[in-house]
């Protein structure tokens, strides 16, 4: 009622009638009229008794908006007394309600001593009492209407919107208050309004359990204990009766430059290529970084900064050179890149993440090369390498079959591997602690 009725009604630009006169239409016509607050006397013509029934009808929908010149206090105080005193006298009035059923209570704010209601929004988790429920009530219309007015008409209920809530809260249980139901908290209201559905277990709570377990091996120094967990969602075969699996963690990965620990090369073309891309598309992009620290040294020695991406270690001034850095070329700089200059790129929150990178200026061919630039890094130019020597020992045959035989083994194994863990990442939720 609270939160589809009486708000939308306030201020969602929506006409509803707060009062469900249904029932009371099965009573007599007495009743209905007096449901209408309508007096009607037997000795009065039919057409008396509608005049009378026009100026005794009850206040129509205009009364529920704030009228001009009207503070937005008064106008709370008049949408209390509306709903929670005229309208309940309206349903008092019908007495075929209540033959059967205990009647609502009349709330009067002139019999109430309102107290301060700025603190009571921050008390969530203890009961409101029925004054503490007005002064919120009030203070929020009053609220709205000062600060928010070019949102009335078309607000719609937010569980974290404050204002909102205190609303749906206050109005809530005054109502409830009128019909004897006991009053809710904050909290409740806000899981209830919210339609807030508490989380069930899960297998993601299962592996997140396992997370943890393993993120205690990892804060003890256990490195050698850490395990991949595989939660098996349809176990079979020779697995069928194991629901969690666990195998050991891979090596560093030779062909990743992180793990390697060698320096990679990047060429592109200086006199073309900005700071902000080299930021953006190079470091962030390409290479993954959040938020990277790039500090840089040049073959005299020099050293300078780019940007910094921990928050508060650059001053204003820094900050400004750093800003004054993004459109200009590599080459334009105070302190210009080239061939041989060194990148430092860092970034703490991923760990310790760091990578040295070697600046190499060359044209290049934009068909070619559309982003504008190549990464290389020590791994990939080692692979190469090898290839190259497998390429030539191959072309000179100096390798002997026992060593092409092994060599083919290990290749045929290595993809057996291969498929299996494919198949094992298809078939299972696989979560890995990198």
């Amino acid at each position: 009622w609270a939160k589809e009725l009486l708000f939308k009604k306030l201020f969602g630009g929506e006409d509803t009638d707060l009062v469900d006169t249904s029932e009371g239409n099965e009573g007599s016509a007495t009743e209905e009229a007096q449901a209408d607050g309508q007096a009607i006397s037997p000795d009065l013509p039919r057409q008396e008794t509608s005049d009378s029934a026009a100026e005794s009808a009850p206040a129509p929908s205009s009364t529920l908006q704030p009228q001009d010149s009207e503070s937005a206090l008064a106008f709370a105080q008049r949408v209390f007394s509306h709903v929670f005193t005229t309208d309940v006298q309206r349903l008092l009035a019908m007495d075929s309600l209540w033959k059967e059923r205990r009647p609502p209570r009349v709330l009067e704010l002139q019999s109430m001593t309102v107290p301060e209601a700025t603190a009571l929004a921050d008390d969530e988790r203890r009961v409101w009492t029925v004054e503490e429920n007005v002064a919120v009530l009030l203070r929020t219309i009053e609220k709205i209407l000062d600060s928010r007015a070019d949102e009335v008409g078309s607000m719609k209920f937010d569980k974290d919107d404050a204002d909102a809530l205190n609303f749906v809260t206050a109005a809530s249980n005054l109502r409830a208050e009128v019909f004897h139901i006991p009053r809710q908290t904050r909290w409740d209201v806000k899981e209830i309004a919210g339609a807030i559905i508490p989380a069930i277990a899960t297998t993601n709570a299962i592996i997140a359990g396992f997370i943890v377990l393993e993120a205690f091996k990892l804060l003890c120094g256990r490195l050698a204990d850490c395990r991949y967990s595989v939660c098996n969602r349809l176990p079979s075969g020779k697995r069928r009766d194991t629901l969690l699996t666990t195998s050991k963690l891979d090596a560093p990965n030779p062909n990743c430059y992180i793990c390697a620990g060698g320096g990679s090369t990047i060429t592109l073309d200086t006199t073309r290529f900005t700071v902000q891309m080299l930021i953006e598309d190079v470091v962030k992009k390409h290479l993954s970084f959040n938020r990277p620290t790039i500090d840089y040294s040049t073959l005299s020695g020099d050293s300078e900064q780019l940007c910094e991406g921990i928050d508060g270690e650059a001053d204003e001034d820094e900050a400004c050179k750093y800003e004054r850095y993004l459109p200009l070329m590599l080459a334009a700089l105070p302190l210009p890149i080239g061939t041989g200059t060194v990148l430092d790129v860092e970034d703490t929150t991923q760990g310790s993440l760091r990578v040295k990178i070697e600046v190499r200026h060359s044209l290049l061919d934009a068909e070619k090369f559309p982003h504008g630039f190549i990464f290389e890094d020590s791994a990939s130019a080692g692979q190469t390498s090898k290839s190259d020597a497998s390429a030539s020992a191959a072309a000179s045959g100096s390798i002997g079959p026992a060593v092409e035989n092994g060599a083919g083994i290990a290749a045929d194994t290595n993809e057996q591997h291969k498929r299996q863990r494919l198949c094992v990442e298809e078939e299972d939720d696989l979560i890995m602690l990198d």
